[in-house]
């Protein structure tokens, strides 16, 4: 069986689309595009992703964020971040910040100069967001279990690069975010934000947001928006001009926002055809 014919398989399990998304990360342009147009007839499958919550709601809401998170850009106080892998190579021998930095920036420039993305992503809230919180149970008290081994193991559902609030809109984006070298097809950006945004338990997502940045506005209205940030320039921003991509973007409601800059002075704007 095809490489391409194995990943049509996945779209007729909806468990195994928590590991859709990394399955599609090596596909080439082409395959990127028929894979997009079998997907627009079934975006509805996602909607049986099981959202991670707590089992016992008597118990204290799920925090994806805790107030004094060590969480705060710095890659000396990150555990999850290692500070010597700030640059990796490429083939010229030229440094390139990854997306892990490159996320921790965003959220830092974002403290100092909030304007600066007011009217695109809006206020950075946080980066490397754990899907699961501090749980990793389904919603039925299950532990989360990777669909592709025939025996029982755990499966980690990731984490979020981004998450940013625009209060002019109200909405909150779960962005995923691919630095300027990235090799991954843009539908792999496209189903991972997805498949993150139906895994959330938003309800607690919202409070628990709301418990941090008070003074934003975020309410038990706010809506909720999956969105690729991709480089201007990039692979990724090169395969907007695919038909099917395109649709597969609209079918899910998403937005797409291109950045550009470095380090301290990254400028984002939403992608208008």
């Amino acid at each position: 069986m095809s490489k391409m014919n194995n990943l049509l398989l996945y779209k007729n399990d909806s468990m195994k689309l928590l590991t859709f998304y990394r399955k599609i990360k090596s596909l080439s342009e082409g395959s990127s595009e028929k894979l997009a147009r079998n997907l627009c007839d079934d975006v509805e499958l996602f909607d049986e992703l099981p959202v991670i919550k707590r089992v016992n709601k008597d118990e204290k809401p799920l925090d994806y964020r805790e107030k004094n998170s060590k969480r705060q850009g710095d890659p000396q106080g990150e555990k999850q971040i290692n500070p010597k892998s700030d640059k990796t190579s490429d083939k010229k021998g030229e440094h390139k910040r990854n997306e892990e930095h490159i996320a921790m920036d965003f959220f830092k420039n974002c403290k100092t100069n909030a304007e600066r993305y007011d009217i695109s992503v809006g206020y950075v809230l946080d980066y490397q967001t754990p899907i699961g919180g501090n749980l990793e149970y389904l919603y039925n008290g299950e532990r989360i279990q990777n669909p592709d081994y025939k025996e029982k193991h755990n499966y980690s559902p990731g984490k979020c690069d981004l998450m940013s609030y625009n209060k002019h809109d109200d909405i909150i984006y779960i962005l995923e975010l691919k630095d300027e070298d990235s090799k991954e097809p843009l539908i792999s950006a496209v189903v991972e934000a997805y498949t993150y945004l139906k895994l959330f338990d938003k309800d607690a997502l919202r409070d628990n947001m709301k418990r941090i940045y008070p003074e934003l506005g975020i309410n038990a209205n706010t809506d909720f928006v999956a969105a690729p940030l991709i480089y201007k320039g990039g692979k990724q921003y090169k395969e907007l001009k695919y038909e099917n991509v395109r649709k597969l973007i609209d079918k899910m409601d998403e937005k797409v926002f291109v950045y550009s800059g470095d380090k301290e002075n990254y400028d984002v704007e939403e992608y208008k055809e």
